[in-house]
């Protein structure tokens, strides 16, 4: 049966102590309604029992502003931020693979405050990597996006001191030897 318009009447015999009836709800969105019961016994009394319910098949919508895709960073450390519609307060995941899939791996979670996720994770450096954010609504409904080909790649290279060993060290002007 179809949700039929409010205020029209379904008038339905009871079977023992119980009275059903099969709904077919539309297969998305966010749609609130309203059940009212009522019922008369055999001496005309009438009781009436009011139900109200909401089903939420709506995704949260994430729009990803940082990173972008193709993305090249010459910091370890760089910046996330997503929009999300639809999951205040929510915890969004992110996670990291190859580009084109593979193993996922737990990069960082983000709070969802004011409509907006934000801060920043560390990545492997010169690896290419997709990035997927995703996010559930209280209703369990998952909103996810991937940002493809995001690179780290330092500028330089990476300076390490192995002589002389030792902490503080003191270098003095004899031994600059060139």
């Amino acid at each position: 049966v179809t949700p039929v318009p409010p205020g029209t009447d379904l008038r339905r015999t009871p079977v023992g102590q119980a009275v059903s009836e099969l709904l077919t709800l539309p297969a998305s969105g966010t749609t609130a309604y309203e059940f009212r019961l009522r019922a008369v016994d055999g001496a005309g009394n009438a009781t009436t029992l009011v139900r109200t319910f909401t089903v939420d098949l709506e995704a949260p919508v994430l729009t990803i502003t940082s990173p972008q895709d193709d993305g090249i960073y010459t910091t370890r450390t760089i910046p996330l931020s997503a929009n999300v519609t639809g999951a205040e307060g929510a915890s969004m995941s992110v996670f990291r693979t190859p580009p084109g899939g593979g193993a996922r791996t737990p990069v960082t979670s983000l709070t969802v405050t004011g409509g907006v996720a934000t801060g920043a994770a560390e990545l492997p450096r010169g690896v290419p990597q997709d990035l997927i954010f995703e996010v559930r609504d209280a209703a369990g409904n998952l909103g996810s996006r991937t940002v493809s080909n995001v690179l780290v790649n330092f500028a330089g290279c990476d300076v390490r001191f192995t002589r002389p060993l030792g902490t503080p060290v003191t270098l003095i002007q004899q031994d600059d030897l060139d």
